[in-house]
């Protein structure tokens, strides 16, 4: 592995200076004979179709920064993603990413073809992805400085989920709802795609309850480039107090064990993490039964706030409990059962109207006056 991440300070989506680090990151990581002429895919972060300035999905001047980079060296350059909800299309139309995509002619990958990937990981053995990137010779992925209700961060190596089937990419939530086999899941997915190079978008982040409409926008400045996405993830919880949940990364890669003598790490002042019972409930080393039973209890349930719910069924489409775990009641509002319900926050992360809330028992009202949250 490469052990080097690349810190830059922007402060604004300029794509000229964007291009300039990237293009010197391309020099200094020594990529120029792994690009020059070669396909080359570009993976942003495309959740759904939003407004840029929300921080959510990976920004279009961004984007066009390292395009222009990549571009020096190669003019076969493709982009794709499996958004959470709606087409690869309406979110690049929405953002106003696919009037980029014609400037440069950067050829987009349907995300409607997909192929039985043979991941052949440590849990995962075998998932759908999305068809084409089998043919591209390096893959840039773009993920966006983001907190996630589940995983407390989201980053480079999540990123990379977007690249499966839409409907599977719920089956595996089911399947993996425990955070910890989650994030191994996740990494089986990375070490399946590799990409060449990770440049995460920081300079306007998304911190609280992310990495949807209910988390809250931040300026951070920061942009991380990588050939390592592992190593780029620890350097991004490290730099926002985010410890905890990245130990399952360094249990699968003792390589990295040395990371936690790492001292010259700049902190993001202030960064809000989505829960903090997350972290210790889920990554305290004690043994997996009792780990799930301190989640049972210390984890709080999503409930539809119906003031703001507008009906639209984005969570009802993408809830990934068998059964389903939102339904309508008699009077056609839409409810969320606890007894199904495997608390992975989809539809917090999916809902477009910030409609999904937390309620919370006894314990964890407890739990969170003590630890202050």
């Amino acid at each position: 592995m490469n052990q080097k991440v690349l810190i830059h300070e922007i402060h604004e989506y300029d794509p000229q200076k964007i291009q300039v680090i990237v293009e010197e990151a391309i020099i200094e990581l020594d990529l120029i004979g792994q690009i020059s002429d070669k396909n080359i895919l570009m993976k942003p972060n495309c959740l759904f179709a939003v407004e840029p300035d929300l921080g959510i999905i990976t920004n279009p001047k961004f984007i066009e920064g390292v395009i222009r980079a990549f571009s020096k060296y190669s003019n076969k350059i493709f982009i794709t993603d499996s958004p959470g909800w709606g087409s690869f299309e309406s979110v690049i139309k929405k953002a106003g990413i696919d009037l980029i995509l014609e400037k440069y002619k950067v050829s987009i990958i349907p995300e409607k073809y997909y192929i039985d990937g043979n991941i052949n990981g440590k849990i995962l053995k075998s998932t759908r992805i999305i068809q084409g990137i089998e043919g591209m010779d390096f893959i840039v992925n773009l993920p966006k400085m983001k907190t996630h209700a589940m995983t407390e961060i989201t980053g480079a190596v999540k990123n990379l989920f977007g690249l499966v089937h839409g409907k599977t990419k719920a089956k595996l939530h089911f399947r993996y709802n425990n955070p910890k086999n989650f994030y191994r899941m996740l990494l089986d997915i990375y070490e399946y795609i590799r990409p060449g190079l990770n440049i995460m978008d920081g300079i306007i982040s998304l911190e609280g309850r992310g990495p949807g409409t209910s988390g809250k926008v931040k300026k951070t400045s920061k942009v991380l480039i990588s050939k390592d996405a592992v190593l780029l993830d620890l350097y991004f919880a490290y730099m926002v107090s985010a410890e905890k949940s990245i130990q399952v990364m360094l249990d699968e890669y003792p390589e990295f064990q040395w990371f936690d003598e790492k001292d010259d790490i700049p902190v993001i002042q202030g960064f809000e993490l989505p829960d903090k019972t997350l972290g210790l409930l889920t990554h305290i080393p004690v043994p997996e039964k009792i780990s799930e039973w301190m989640r049972e209890i210390g984890m709080p349930y999503p409930e539809v706030d119906q003031d703001k719910c507008k009906t639209c069924n984005r969570c009802v489409d993408n809830c990934p409990s068998e059964p389903c775990s939102i339904n309508k009641d008699k009077n056609g509002k839409l409810i969320i059962s606890n007894k199904t319900c495997i608390r992975c926050y989809c539809c917090e992360e999916i809902c477009p109207h910030e409609a999904i809330k937390m309620k919370r028992n006894i314990f964890q009202k407890l739990f969170n006056w003590i630890l202050g949250t």
